[in-house]
């Protein structure tokens, strides 16, 4: 890879990927991407570059486990609501390094989860009702039931979006 920042958005992108082939997948497009992103992006210093990545949730895709699990976050978890777009704004990003200044790349990526691992997911998100706050064994009691209802084989699958931003500050 000629870019010079393919080590860093690889590694910041594979870190979000759980599965192998969603490991490999993500590599294939983002080798792709950097060879187009090489040439456009030969204008920038070589030095100074900005990587934000997050992983976007798809909220419903047509899914009813992903309806259901959204449903449940807005009306269970407070905190969620007010975390809504903060990752990707363009209005923030413009600000941080100027129009015109970044890039946007985002892969699809899928997180297959048994009961555990969804019930692990959620508490590891910032916004998840704490153990011994009021709502969380009802939080988690209602995530279960979402899940006995939607699981396939015993998992269910969260879609997501690696997003990369790429820029380089003015």
């Amino acid at each position: 890879m000629d870019h010079p920042d393919a080590e860093v958005r690889l590694a910041a992108i594979l870190e979000h990927c759980d599965e192998r082939p969603a490991r490999e997948r993500v590599a294939r497009h983002e080798r792709r991407e950097l060879r187009q992103a090489s040439a456009r992006d030969r204008g920038f210093e070589k030095r100074g570059a900005v990587v934000q990545h997050h992983a976007a949730r798809h909220l419903d895709a047509g899914r009813p486990f992903l309806r259901a699990y959204e449903e449940l976050l807005v009306r269970r978890c407070p905190k969620y609501h007010e975390l809504q777009g903060k990752a990707d704004s363009v209005d923030k990003f413009d600000a941080l390094l100027g129009p015109g200044r970044w890039t946007r790349h985002a892969v699809p990526n899928e997180q297959r989860l048994d009961r555990n691992g969804l019930v692990s997911r959620l508490l590891s998100s910032s916004y998840a009702p704490r153990p011994g706050e009021p709502t969380h064994d009802a939080t988690i009691a209602e995530l279960t039931s979402i899940f006995d209802r939607h699981a396939a084989s015993g998992t269910v699958s969260m879609l997501y979006a690696t997003v990369v931003i790429l820029g380089r500050p003015a």
